[in-house]
Protein backbone atom coordinates (compact mmCIF):
# COMPACT_ATOMS: atom_id res chain seq x y z
CA UNK A 1 0.00 0.00 0.00
CA UNK A 2 1.36 3.37 -1.01
CA UNK A 3 2.17 6.16 1.22
CA UNK A 4 -0.11 9.52 0.90
CA UNK A 5 1.51 13.26 1.89
CA UNK A 6 -1.90 14.96 1.56
CA UNK A 7 -1.88 18.57 3.02
CA UNK A 8 -3.98 17.16 6.06
CA UNK A 9 -4.18 14.80 8.89
CA UNK A 10 -6.77 13.15 10.76
CA UNK A 11 -7.49 13.32 14.39
CA UNK A 12 -10.26 12.04 15.77
CA UNK A 13 -12.27 14.53 17.95
CA UNK A 14 -15.40 11.99 18.97
CA UNK A 15 -16.75 12.30 22.57
CA UNK A 16 -16.45 8.41 22.41
CA UNK A 17 -12.98 8.28 20.71
CA UNK A 18 -14.68 5.55 18.17
CA UNK A 19 -11.95 6.68 15.26
CA UNK A 20 -8.54 6.62 17.33
CA UNK A 21 -7.52 3.73 15.07
CA UNK A 22 -7.64 6.34 12.36
CA UNK A 23 -5.42 9.10 13.95
CA UNK A 24 -2.56 10.12 12.08
CA UNK A 25 -3.84 8.78 8.50
CA UNK A 26 -3.93 11.94 6.07
CA UNK A 27 -7.15 13.10 5.01
CA UNK A 28 -9.43 14.53 2.12
CA UNK A 29 -13.64 16.11 2.28
CA UNK A 30 -15.02 16.03 -0.76
CA UNK A 31 -14.49 19.97 -1.32
CA UNK A 32 -10.82 19.55 -1.61
CA UNK A 33 -11.52 16.75 -4.33
CA UNK A 34 -13.89 18.50 -6.26
CA UNK A 35 -11.20 21.91 -6.06
CA UNK A 36 -8.44 19.80 -7.18
CA UNK A 37 -10.75 18.42 -10.00
CA UNK A 38 -11.78 22.03 -11.01
CA UNK A 39 -9.27 24.36 -13.12
CA UNK A 40 -10.96 27.29 -11.42
CA UNK A 41 -10.15 26.28 -8.26
CA UNK A 42 -6.87 24.36 -8.37
CA UNK A 43 -4.56 26.77 -7.57
CA UNK A 44 -6.43 28.45 -4.81
CA UNK A 45 -6.57 24.55 -3.27
CA UNK A 46 -2.56 24.69 -3.82
CA UNK A 47 -2.48 28.02 -2.08
CA UNK A 48 -4.54 27.25 0.75
CA UNK A 49 -3.55 23.72 1.59
CA UNK A 50 0.30 23.06 0.41
CA UNK A 51 1.55 26.49 0.74
CA UNK A 52 -0.38 27.39 3.83
CA UNK A 53 -1.60 30.73 2.65
CA UNK A 54 -4.86 32.31 4.02
CA UNK A 55 -7.22 32.83 1.47
CA UNK A 56 -10.95 34.73 1.91
CA UNK A 57 -13.80 31.99 1.45
CA UNK A 58 -15.98 34.59 -1.13
CA UNK A 59 -19.26 35.90 0.09
CA UNK A 60 -20.80 33.40 -1.72
CA UNK A 61 -19.16 30.61 0.49
CA UNK A 62 -20.10 32.77 3.31
CA UNK A 63 -23.22 33.58 2.87
CA UNK A 64 -23.72 29.40 2.76
CA UNK A 65 -22.14 28.99 5.88
CA UNK A 66 -23.93 30.96 7.99
CA UNK A 67 -27.43 29.54 6.72
CA UNK A 68 -25.92 26.18 7.29
CA UNK A 69 -24.87 27.52 10.95
CA UNK A 70 -28.44 29.29 11.35
CA UNK A 71 -30.27 26.16 10.60
CA UNK A 72 -28.05 23.68 12.88
CA UNK A 73 -28.58 26.18 15.41
CA UNK A 74 -32.33 26.46 15.32
CA UNK A 75 -32.95 22.32 14.64
CA UNK A 76 -30.70 21.92 18.21
CA UNK A 77 -33.56 23.28 20.01
CA UNK A 78 -31.48 27.46 19.98
CA UNK A 79 -29.01 25.67 22.56
CA UNK A 80 -26.07 28.27 23.13
CA UNK A 81 -25.82 31.86 21.92
CA UNK A 82 -27.02 32.40 18.94
CA UNK A 83 -24.18 32.48 15.36
CA UNK A 84 -23.25 35.53 14.79
CA UNK A 85 -24.24 36.56 11.56
CA UNK A 86 -22.54 38.76 9.15
CA UNK A 87 -24.73 38.70 6.46
CA UNK A 88 -28.32 37.24 7.13
CA UNK A 89 -30.84 39.84 7.23
CA UNK A 90 -33.51 39.66 9.93
CA UNK A 91 -36.15 38.32 7.06
CA UNK A 92 -33.76 35.67 6.49
CA UNK A 93 -33.35 34.26 10.18
CA UNK A 94 -37.18 34.92 10.11
CA UNK A 95 -37.46 32.79 7.44
CA UNK A 96 -35.42 30.00 8.47
CA UNK A 97 -37.40 29.91 11.61
CA UNK A 98 -40.86 29.36 10.06
CA UNK A 99 -38.68 26.09 8.92
CA UNK A 100 -39.76 22.60 9.79
CA UNK A 101 -36.99 20.76 12.48
CA UNK A 102 -37.88 17.41 12.05
CA UNK A 103 -37.34 15.08 15.47
CA UNK A 104 -34.56 12.33 15.80
CA UNK A 105 -32.37 14.54 13.50
CA UNK A 106 -28.33 15.44 13.94
CA UNK A 107 -27.20 18.42 12.38
CA UNK A 108 -23.15 18.48 10.60
CA UNK A 109 -22.73 14.32 11.30
CA UNK A 110 -19.70 13.14 11.21
CA UNK A 111 -18.79 10.69 8.69
CA UNK A 112 -15.49 9.06 7.80
CA UNK A 113 -14.47 6.78 4.74
CA UNK A 114 -11.84 4.69 5.78
CA UNK A 115 -9.96 4.76 2.16
CA UNK A 116 -6.56 2.54 3.32
CA UNK A 117 -3.95 4.56 2.72
CA UNK A 118 -5.87 7.58 3.41
CA UNK A 119 -9.45 8.58 4.84
CA UNK A 120 -12.16 10.83 3.83
CA UNK A 121 -13.87 13.51 6.75
CA UNK A 122 -17.11 15.08 6.31
CA UNK A 123 -20.22 16.30 7.74
CA UNK A 124 -23.97 15.52 6.29
CA UNK A 125 -25.68 19.17 6.88
CA UNK A 126 -28.78 17.38 8.47
CA UNK A 127 -29.00 13.57 9.26
CA UNK A 128 -32.77 12.63 10.07
CA UNK A 129 -32.61 8.66 12.21
CA UNK A 130 -35.92 7.07 11.55
CA UNK A 131 -37.10 3.84 12.45
CA UNK A 132 -35.99 0.27 11.35
CA UNK A 133 -32.22 1.91 10.83
CA UNK A 134 -33.58 4.07 7.87
CA UNK A 135 -32.02 7.41 7.47
CA UNK A 136 -32.79 10.70 5.17
CA UNK A 137 -29.84 12.47 3.87
CA UNK A 138 -29.93 16.38 3.61
CA UNK A 139 -27.52 18.83 2.00
CA UNK A 140 -28.89 22.70 2.47
CA UNK A 141 -27.09 24.46 -0.14
CA UNK A 142 -27.81 28.19 -1.58
CA UNK A 143 -27.71 29.38 -5.23
CA UNK A 144 -30.24 30.34 -8.12
CA UNK A 145 -31.47 27.66 -9.99
CA UNK A 146 -28.81 27.66 -12.64
CA UNK A 147 -27.37 25.11 -9.95
CA UNK A 148 -30.16 22.75 -9.83
CA UNK A 149 -28.76 21.15 -12.46
CA UNK A 150 -25.61 20.64 -11.43
CA UNK A 151 -27.18 18.78 -7.99
CA UNK A 152 -29.21 16.81 -10.11
CA UNK A 153 -26.52 15.38 -12.09
CA UNK A 154 -25.15 11.80 -11.31
CA UNK A 155 -21.73 13.44 -11.36
CA UNK A 156 -22.77 15.30 -7.78
CA UNK A 157 -21.34 13.03 -5.22
CA UNK A 158 -21.51 14.73 -1.95
CA UNK A 159 -24.46 12.74 -0.58
CA UNK A 160 -23.69 9.87 -2.38
CA UNK A 161 -20.74 9.96 0.01
CA UNK A 162 -22.56 10.65 2.77
CA UNK A 163 -24.88 7.77 1.89
CA UNK A 164 -22.22 5.48 1.49
CA UNK A 165 -20.76 5.85 5.33
CA UNK A 166 -24.44 5.33 6.64
CA UNK A 167 -24.81 1.85 4.53
CA UNK A 168 -21.13 1.13 5.53
CA UNK A 169 -22.67 1.79 9.24
CA UNK A 170 -25.55 -0.18 9.08
CA UNK A 171 -28.30 1.84 7.97
CA UNK A 172 -30.71 1.99 4.97
CA UNK A 173 -31.26 5.15 2.80
CA UNK A 174 -34.75 6.11 3.35
CA UNK A 175 -33.88 9.50 0.82
CA UNK A 176 -31.15 11.24 -0.15
CA UNK A 177 -31.45 14.84 -1.70
CA UNK A 178 -30.41 18.45 -1.53
CA UNK A 179 -32.09 21.44 -0.31
CA UNK A 180 -31.62 24.30 -2.21
CA UNK A 181 -31.97 27.65 -1.03
CA UNK A 182 -32.35 30.77 -3.84
CA UNK A 183 -30.91 33.64 -2.98
CA UNK A 184 -30.17 36.88 -4.85
CA UNK A 185 -27.73 39.57 -4.56
CA UNK A 186 -23.98 39.45 -4.58
CA UNK A 187 -23.18 41.31 -1.57
CA UNK A 188 -22.70 45.07 -2.64
CA UNK A 189 -23.71 47.72 -1.16
CA UNK A 190 -26.76 48.02 -3.80
CA UNK A 191 -27.08 44.18 -4.11
CA UNK A 192 -27.05 42.72 -0.19
CA UNK A 193 -26.91 38.64 -0.16
CA UNK A 194 -30.97 37.81 0.85
CA UNK A 195 -32.86 34.55 0.48
CA UNK A 196 -36.39 34.70 -1.75
CA UNK A 197 -37.92 32.35 0.46
CA UNK A 198 -38.02 29.71 -2.64
CA UNK A 199 -36.26 26.11 -1.74
CA UNK A 200 -35.81 23.20 -3.93
CA UNK A 201 -35.85 19.68 -2.95
CA UNK A 202 -33.31 18.13 -5.65
CA UNK A 203 -33.30 14.11 -4.82
CA UNK A 204 -30.26 12.70 -5.38
CA UNK A 205 -30.43 9.03 -5.22
CA UNK A 206 -27.92 6.60 -3.79
CA UNK A 207 -26.67 3.57 -5.32
CA UNK A 208 -23.87 1.05 -4.79
CA UNK A 209 -22.18 1.86 -8.48
CA UNK A 210 -22.35 5.62 -8.02
CA UNK A 211 -20.73 5.19 -4.75
CA UNK A 212 -17.67 3.06 -6.17
CA UNK A 213 -17.76 4.93 -9.00
CA UNK A 214 -17.06 8.20 -6.69
CA UNK A 215 -14.85 6.63 -4.35
CA UNK A 216 -12.06 5.54 -7.49
CA UNK A 217 -12.56 8.72 -8.66
CA UNK A 218 -11.25 10.29 -5.56
CA UNK A 219 -8.68 7.51 -4.57
CA UNK A 220 -7.33 8.39 -8.00
CA UNK A 221 -7.44 12.27 -6.91
CA UNK A 222 -5.86 11.63 -3.58
CA UNK A 223 -2.29 10.03 -5.40
CA UNK A 224 -2.56 13.15 -8.01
Amino acid sequence: MSELLLPRIFEDKTEDNRYTHLNGKPKLSYSQFTSWKSDQYRAGYIKQYMAKIELPSGIFAQYGSEVGEYKEWLGNGQIGNEPENSILTDADKEFLRSEKYPENSKYEDLILVDCGNFVIEGYIDRCIYLPDNKVVIQDFKTGGEKKIADYASPDYGQTTLYCYDKVQNGYDIERSEVILYDRKGNGRSNAPMRLTGKTTLIPTPYSEERAEKLLKDISKTALE
